[in-house]
Formats: structure tokens, sequence, C-alpha cells
């Protein structure tokens, strides 16, 4: 049996699954290797690393993320990000990075596993996700489908709307959080809050 391997499905993305049993000098080994091996269809991406309860000192585990991505382009997370599509809301899933110059226009929900680059647009009847940074456009709810929302991991956009509302960007500044953003429609307003285990947490 393998001790690392790969897994990806629509609520979860893409995740590695370790063998508890593994030190870290061989997790750090086994991981960068297997990501070397697919670097080309990884980068850009976020990965969530499941350890299966092993523990691991925090400080050798940010210095490892700050490794990977610096080298890599990749973001790393223990935290799993799953966002409750329900099974009546099919889904269009996309390996990032949305490039530079890219229009990406989707019918269905999107899953978007990777960065949105600047200079990209996203549009989409529906909801969009995102496992990864946006620095593009996003336009979810095209159809005024104002119950339409977004997820990032991170957002640093050009533009975010949802139906006929366009978030105000000088809001992002007041928000300082690392885990994620929903961005949704409520009382007539676009609204930005920071991830909490799935749900929104305004």
């Amino acid at each position: 049996m393998s001790k690392i391997f790969f897994k990806g499905d629509l609520k979860e993305g893409i995740k590695i699954v370790l063998d508890p049993s593994l030190n870290w000098d061989d997790i750090r080994s086994l991981i960068i290797a297997e990501i070397e091996e697919k670097s080309s269809f990884l980068k850009g991406s976020s990965i969530y690393v499941d350890f299966q309860g092993k523990e691991i000192k925090e400080e050798d585990w940010q210095e490892f993320r700050k490794e990977i991505y610096d080298k890599y382009g990749i973001m790393l997370s223990k935290e799993l990000f799953k966002l409750k599509i329900s099974n009546s809301n099919t889904a269009k899933i996309v390996l990032g990075p949305i490039r530079s110059g890219k229009l990406l226009n989707v019918k269905d929900s999107l899953l978007i596993i990777g960065d949105v680059n600047s200079g990209s647009e996203i549009i989409c009847n529906r909801n969009v996700f995102v496992l990864g940074k946006v620095r593009g456009s996003i336009w979810a709810g095209y159809e005024n489908n104002d119950k339409a929302t977004i997820f990032a991991l991170e957002l640093e956009p050009e533009k975010i709307q949802i139906a006929g509302y366009i978030l105000d960007l000088s809001k992002l500044k007041k928000k300082n959080n690392e885990f994620g953003y929903w961005v949704y429609v409520e009382d007539g307003e676009i609204k930005i809050s920071k991830y909490s285990g799935g749900k929104r947490d305004g």
C-alpha cells in the first residue's frame, strides 16, 4: 500500500492522504516528489493534506507551506474546505490556473481548483467556488440570479459581481482572513464574510 496518494472530488477538491506512521522528513520528501512529478497539473492549485491524525509541529508545517508556495505556486492546507454543493446542483470542475486573457462562461455552478489570474474573467449563471486566489474578475448569478454565491480562499480581484450587484472592493481591506471568503447578496446588498467551517460568518 502506498504511503501517500492523491484524491479528488467535487466537494473536497485535490487532497493528499498520508500514512500516519511516516516521520516528518519522509512526509516532506514524498510530498515534494509527488508535486514535482505532477507539477504541470498542480501548479496554481490548492491542496488539502490529510495527516490521518498525525501531529505536526506548526513551525515545521508553516515553513514547509511557504517553501512549496514559493517554489511551485501551490497552496497547502490542513483545513478541509467543504463547499456543501447539493446533489441536485451540478457543477463544472476546472483545473486552474485561469490565465490572463481567458474568458470562462458556464451555465451551471463552477469549481475552480487553482488561481484566477489578473486579466481573466469568469461568467457563471450559478455559484463559483475557487480553491485558490482570485486576481481577475468573477460574475456569478449572471442571469439575474441573486441567490448565487462566490467562495474563494484569497481575494485580490479586479471585479466581483453577483447578478446586478457589484462588490465595493474597499470592503476587502477591512477583512484579514487567510481561510477564505464568502460573497453573497442579502437584503438587497452584496456582502462579504469570512470562511467559518463551510458557513458564512459575518
